[in-house]
């Protein structure tokens, strides 16, 4: 519900400096997921004008092994600040261009670990997602994968947000790795964003 809230809040700060009644969300990777979920409310979609996610993690080709799954969902009853590490530690992952990759792993507050709590509630949006009807996400939307990914299954994914959308989805693959904006060349991704 937090998380929620919060973007509710991140829209209402959109929506009074643009001055305009609906916005354009766009949600990059985990975001995306977060992004789709905030979407599935009626009443908070009525509020986008347009919704772009961009290689959601909506179904993951990485994730964590099940005792690691089971230990964090007991830590999310008993001690939910516990930390877990995040399977997505190698740069690698992320970006096929060297200096990116230097990029992120010299980045100091690249986030390598999260909470049990937060791991839970991230489960459970994939489940959200999962069991939502078909057509829940009543916003046009633009689901943006790179042919290169190793984080997200862009078969599986465009699958489910097809069936979330009702056919209001529109598939742009572009080249490259999980993060398009840092492809040597991200004229396409940005042109692709906006379109």
């Amino acid at each position: 519900g937090q998380l929620l809230d919060d973007l509710d809040r991140a829209v209402d700060a959109a929506v009074a400096d643009s001055g305009r009644e609906r916005v354009a969300l766009a949600g990059i990777s985990w975001g995306g997921k977060y992004a789709a979920c905030w979407a599935l409310d009626p009443r908070r979609a009525g509020r986008l004008a347009a919704l772009a996610l961009v290689a959601p993690g909506v179904v993951p080709r990485v994730t964590l092994p099940p005792d690691l799954r089971l230990a964090i969902a007991a830590c999310a009853v008993v001690l939910p600040r516990q930390r877990f590490p995040i399977p997505l530690n190698d740069p690698a992952l992320f970006t096929d261009t060297p200096e990116r990759r230097q990029f992120i792993a010299d980045d100091p507050h690249r986030l390598t670990a999260a909470t049990a709590r937060f791991l839970a509630v991230s489960r459970l949006m994939d489940r959200r997602l999962a069991r939502a009807p078909a057509g829940a996400i009543e916003t046009p939307t633009t689901l943006l994968l790179a042919d290169r990914d190793r984080i997200i299954d862009n078969r599986a994914t465009q699958t489910s947000l097809q069936r979330l959308t009702g056919g209001l989805l529109r598939t742009c693959t572009l080249a490259g790795a999980h993060t398009l904006e840092f492809e040597p060349d991200p004229t396409a991704y940005f042109a692709a964003l906006v379109a």
